[in-house]
């Protein structure tokens, strides 16, 4: 038999009954496409709703594909899920599940609402405007009320979430470019974030901010990743993700969209001094009587995946104007 604990059980509950819940609202969602145009062909589908742009019915389907797509990427009010899943995780699942996993709910809108609905579909994209603030926001604010890494990383990961639902909801093909910029970056560096916690909890045993520190004489190099990505997280330039969160910026101030900016930069700022918060502790923070697995050290592994990745990702820094090319030619076309 498998030794479970109980508090896993218990955390994986909320994740399957929202994904049931998902699951059948997006079948009833493809009743209802079918019911309208007799066909879930996204050509068809395409050709048919151009001549149906006022319908309220496809208004309807439109804020509910918001609803379905938006509890799998993690919207407010529904990513509470999220924090209570990714904790419990295995590092290289949670690295993947971190990386992909929410981003599957924002390509499936921008795949929806860009190829197949009509584009003046106002409502559906205020709704995603409306839900982005309180994302953002709220979102990094639960990074601040947490003492484990993995909590804190899983607010991040919600709050910018918000981001790509803000470049989505201006929906401008600068914008939609954006949202897939934006995209690329986070995969990459949040995933790597979650597997070098993987590293440190390996060394440390857990990954809470109270029982651990002073590990910069120890390795040094995987602070240095961890500082790396912190601060491509956080936007600040010449990262990928200062890149991504200009685009997003610019477009938001060119639509005027004050508040929403507002949130993202609050929401950034955050983001920097929580993540700035976990490596001090980790790394610099005295700890004497901290005991530290020095056997783990010698397998190196984990940290080579690690470090491959934070090099893609400051690839995408060096090659942001080729990938943001390429990305405005997916949002044109």
């Amino acid at each position: 038999t498998l030794d479970i604990p109980n508090r896993s059980i218990q955390r994986a509950y909320p994740y399957v009954a929202l994904n049931l819940i998902g699951s059948t609202l997006f079948l009833c969602a493809g009743g209802f496409f079918y019911s309208l145009f007799g066909s879930l062909n996204f050509a068809k589908i395409s050709e048919l709703s151009a001549a149906m742009t006022f319908d309220v019915r496809l208004v309807l389907v439109g804020i509910l594909l918001v609803c379905i797509f938006g509890l799998k990427a993690g919207f407010f009010p529904l990513y509470y899920w999220l924090p209570n899943s990714y904790t419990i995780l295995p590092t290289a699942i949670g690295g993947l599940f971190a990386g992909l996993l929410t981003k599957v709910g924002l390509y499936a809108i921008i795949r929806v609402f860009t190829t197949i609905l009509p584009h003046t579909l106002d409502a559906a994209y205020e709704l995603i405007l409306f839900l982005a603030i309180p994302t953002m926001v709220l979102g990094i604010m639960g990074a601040l009320a947490k003492r484990t890494i993995k909590e804190i990383l899983c607010y991040n990961l919600i709050s910018h979430i918000g981001f790509m639902m803000l470049a989505i909801s201006l929906f401008s093909e600068k914008s939609v470019s954006a949202a897939i910029f934006y995209m690329i970056h986070h995969v990459i560096v949040i995933a790597s974030l979650f597997l070098i916690t993987g590293v440190l909890v390996k060394l440390i045993g857990d990954d809470s901010l109270d029982s651990s520190g002073h590990l910069w004489h120890l390795t040094p190099f995987i602070g240095v990743l961890f500082l790396i990505q912190s601060l491509s997280l956080a936007g600040l330039p010449p990262f990928s993700g200062f890149w991504g969160k200009f685009m997003i910026l610019k477009e938001g101030l060119y639509h005027e969209e004050f508040l929403a900016v507002g949130a993202l930069i609050v929401a950034s700022i955050i983001t920097l001094w929580s993540l700035l918060r976990i490596w001090f502790c980790i790394f610099y923070q005295s700890k004497e009587d901290m005991n530290v697995n020095l056997t783990f050290l010698g397998r190196k592994r984990l940290t080579l995946v690690c470090t491959l990745i934070t090099i893609v990702s400051l690839g995408v820094s060096i090659k942001a104007n080729s990938i943001i090319s390429i990305t405005n030619k997916a949002a044109e076309s």
